[in-house]
């Protein structure tokens, strides 16, 4: 009886990692379509603000902290399974691990990439986006070119955007994956090191090697969050994995009390702009540090409780996680086509001051477009990953074997 209700209680938990997961992803796309769609709240006078306005700006403004918890979950279901299972067996295949992670991650990156291309082409030859100013945030650097050579396509395939090269056309998003990469790169190094059968200076070794590798990327890179100043937050996610309690003794409620209202703090002394990627001791560092810590509290504290509220539709929220990475590889080209199309048929959907409650329409249809295509795009790539894992496996033991 108590197995029973031990993996109803594992299924429930899952159900919200899911959730989590699809739930973030979908935050990151509205918060880029806010971004681009719509002016700033503050650029508009008060007396014209519209109610919808205030509720979209709110709702968008989390894109941030939907990354952090993309990078604590990441370390949670990655770092946390390879070390647990290091842990069990003491055997680690480093081979394996790669194939695991890179199958994984190309296999949506790649055709991803294509498509930037493709939604891009359309974007500026069919809807004349350069021409109306789209492709950059900046009404200064208006229509200015996005990278679609061989060189910046090569260097995002090696996981090297934002430091050696821009993010493919305007994929602006894939600065994430950057940080991803070497992070399962470099975990492995650490894990060994710090559980490892190997002497000190072995240990020693591979330790300094992973911060070298992280801290020479953060040295090269000019957009996103510190690759090696945020390493914690991916590593935090494996503690929450790792460790059987929380780090604070708190219910599932109140920890989620707790991870809300770091978010709402975050939301009110955020001062976005201000750190670059090689600061690592600022305001904004410590906020989005006390975000990813309240989240991998809040997971230890799910996991481990009885009576964990259980989420509606397990089903749904599983298969809306089993896409929200093609979701996010895809949605920026995308968003900003629709916002061509916009402004190409209908003189606006593009930096527009909404006038009406109806203009946040151009938003939903934007949604409803990004979702639907990142799903059928999935059943291409996302859920033929374990195919592709297999195949590499067998050309792995097949060569193996003839060696």
């Amino acid at each position: 009886m108590n197995t029973n209700i031990d993996a109803d209680n594992n299924k429930n938990f899952s159900a919200w990692l899911d959730f989590f997961r699809w739930a973030a992803a979908l935050e990151v796309v509205i918060y880029h379509i806010n971004h681009r769609y719509f002016v700033k709240l503050f650029e508009v006078p008060h007396s014209e603000r519209l109610i919808g306005h205030y509720l979209f700006a709110f709702i968008s403004s989390f894109g941030g902290p939907a990354v952090i918890l993309f990078f604590v979950m990441s370390g949670y279901l990655v770092g946390g399974s390879v070390a647990g299972r290091y842990l069990r067996s003491s055997k680690f295949d480093s081979v394996d691990y790669f194939i695991t992670r890179l199958s994984r991650l190309w296999t949506v990156l790649i055709p991803a990439l294509f498509f930037a291309f493709l939604f891009d082409t359309l974007a500026l030859g069919i809807f004349h986006a350069a021409k109306n100013g789209i492709f950059s945030l900046d009404a200064e650097v208006a229509g200015s070119a996005v990278n679609h050579d061989a060189w910046t396509l090569v260097c995002n395939v090696a996981f090297l955007q934002t430091a050696l090269c821009t993010q493919f056309g305007s994929n602006g998003a894939l600065w994430s994956l950057f940080h991803e990469f070497w992070y399962y790169a470099t975990f492995p190094l650490l894990m060994l090191a710090m559980w490892g059968r190997r002497g000190i200076l072995a240990q020693m070794v591979m330790t300094i090697s992973a911060a070298a590798i992280l801290l020479a990327l953060t040295w090269f890179q000019f957009v996103g969050f510190s690759i090696a100043g945020y390493a914690g937050i991916w590593l935090l996610g494996t503690l929450a994995a790792l460790r059987p309690k929380p780090l604070l003794p708190l219910s599932a409620t109140w920890a989620a009390a707790l991870c809300i209202g770091c978010l709402l703090i975050w939301r009110v002394f955020y001062a976005p702009g201000t750190a670059t990627p090689a600061t690592f001791l600022s305001k904004e560092t410590v906020l989005d540090y006390a975000i990813a810590a309240s989240f991998a509290n809040l997971l230890m504290a799910m996991r481990q409780s009885k009576n964990l509220f259980r989420m509606p539709m397990p089903r749904l929220n599983e298969q809306l996680a089993g896409f929200s990475y093609s979701l996010y590889c895809t949605h920026t080209p995308l968003v900003i086509l629709i916002g061509a199309i916009y402004l190409w048929a209908f003189q606006t959907g593009w930096h527009m001051k909404p006038t009406t409650n109806t203009d946040f329409l151009y938003a939903a249809v934007a949604v409803a477009i990004c979702v639907g295509f990142a799903f059928l795009f999935s059943l291409a790539t996302e859920r033929n990953t374990p195919a592709i894992r297999g195949m590499l496996r067998r050309m792995r033991e097949r060569k193996e074997t003839l060696a």
